[in-house]
């Protein structure tokens, strides 16, 4: 009975995690470009974007 519990428990954490996680509500308003870079190592990147996105359009992708 006690594991019943416990399945019940870990699959109600799993839906209200997957429930938050599924939000499509992203704003670019105010966004002017996305700057994309490559990094060196764990958090250092290179200074030099490798590419830059400034259209609207490609902005509402990221």
């Amino acid at each position: 009975m006690k594991q019943r519990h416990i399945s019940v428990l870990g699959l109600t954490v799993l839906t209200l995690t997957l429930t938050g996680c599924g939000s499509n509500d992203f704003r670019t308003d105010g966004m002017e470009e996305v700057r994309v870079s490559e990094s060196d190592r764990f958090s250092s990147f290179q200074e030099s974007d490798i590419v830059t996105f400034d259209e609207p359009e490609a902005i509402q992708v990221f």
